[in-house]
């Protein structure tokens, strides 16, 4: 597990700025990930509310605000291999809903006695989930002689992503907004341009800040690491076009990645692939 405690208060050499974490635990765990016969089914109790503005000033406009808050009970989520190791030390006593899918290493004359030996990652039943945002969609379709535009926006703010992960404690959470993949803000912009036989689209990936996989939890990030452990917001562009030749073909092509943004240095493919930018090319036939 990355154990952030044992390469010092920060991560990343002061040098450098490399990422130095190094773990002689971390290396080979054997472990399985399987199913999970005996999860039970869960249930939601869910709220939704919102509008739709469409003014008959301003014709192809329209806005959508949406409202909603989830509670799931019993909630199945799958685990990592991390979560299943601070689920299980998390509270006052041991978690037996965690502790059951970990072992250590019991050999004394071992230099990883005590460490983790064995992982089954799998799918269990929180004790609940909740979460509550906005969702904001705005859409503007509109032509300029023979040109047609299309501009797109959607958002997303998250009040909170709380789980309440130990069913013998109810009231115990763990906060999660702001963690990796769940940014408090999220959306994308979309531009498309036609004219004629030709389509030329923008879209634009827009999250904000978040915790760095693997660190700590993130009330305690800020307070033990600083913001060295938290990644920037991130925006990524791709740039496509498409034209048809005929009523049975097309050629497509465009960039993706246009800026050539790279993954979190903890992950492999988060946010952006890990092939940078490229380009593609193609045609589309149909018989």
């Amino acid at each position: 597990m990355a154990d952030f405690a044992t390469i010092g208060l920060d991560p990343f050499d002061p040098g450098t700025g490399d990422y130095v974490f190094v773990n002689p635990l971390n290396a080979p765990i054997v472990g399985v990930t399987s199913g999970n016969p005996a999860l039970s089914e869960e249930t939601a109790n869910t709220v939704t509310a919102g509008f739709v503005f469409q003014p008959g000033f301003l014709e192809g406009f329209s806005l959508t605000v949406d409202y909603w808050d989830i509670s799931i009970e019993g909630a199945i989520e799958g685990v990592s291999a991390q979560e299943i190791a601070d689920g299980c030390y998390q509270g006052e006593s041991l978690n037996q809903s965690f502790c059951q899918f970990l072992k250590r290493n019991p050999d004394p004359l071992s230099i990883f006695h005590g460490g983790f030996s064995f992982f089954r990652t799998t799918d269990i039943n929180f004790a609940k989930i909740e979460s509550s945002g906005y969702d904001l969609t705005v859409v503007y379709r509109f032509e300029i002689g023979a040109h047609g535009f299309d501009v797109t926006v959607q958002g997303t703010r998250i009040n909170e992503v709380n789980f309440f992960t130990n069913p013998l404690n109810p009231s115990e959470v763990d906060r999660k907004l702001g963690e990796i993949r769940r940014p408090k803000l999220a959306g994308n912009i979309f531009l498309d341009w036609a004219w004629g036989d030709l389509m030329v689209g923008w879209q634009s990936r827009y999250m904000g800040e978040q915790l760095l996989d693997r660190g700590p939890e993130i009330e305690d990030a800020h307070i033990i690491y600083g913001p060295s452990v938290v990644m920037d917001e991130f925006w990524q562009h791709d740039l496509s076009a498409r034209y048809w030749l005929n009523d049975q073909s097309m050629i497509y092509g465009g960039v993706k990645n246009v800026s050539d943004k790279e993954p979190f240095i903890t992950n492999i493919a988060f946010p952006a692939s890990a092939r940078g930018r490229f380009f593609f090319l193609g045609v589309d036939y149909q018989l």
